[in-house]
């Protein structure tokens, strides 16, 4: 799964109105909801989560970013 984000951040740089917000966003949220929801911190159960905020949460930065200075 992470390595098949790289060519995901690889694109949102080149070309990033080709990514929407949302999609991106909800899939952070639901990382976040996810370590949330675990009962107790065990890097086993949130080690995934916490990868899913990371990833999903740099592609809306990036996005972001890369919006923000084509203006």
């Amino acid at each position: 799964d992470a390595i098949g984000v790289i060519p995901t951040l690889l694109k949102t740089y080149k070309n990033p109105e080709t990514e929407t917000y949302t999609q991106w966003t909800l899939a952070a949220i639901a990382g976040i909801l996810t370590v949330v929801a675990v009962p107790r911190l065990d890097w086993a159960l949130i080690i995934y989560p916490l990868y899913v905020i990371l990833a999903n949460g740099s592609i809306v930065s990036l996005k972001y970013l890369r919006e923000r200075k084509s203006r």
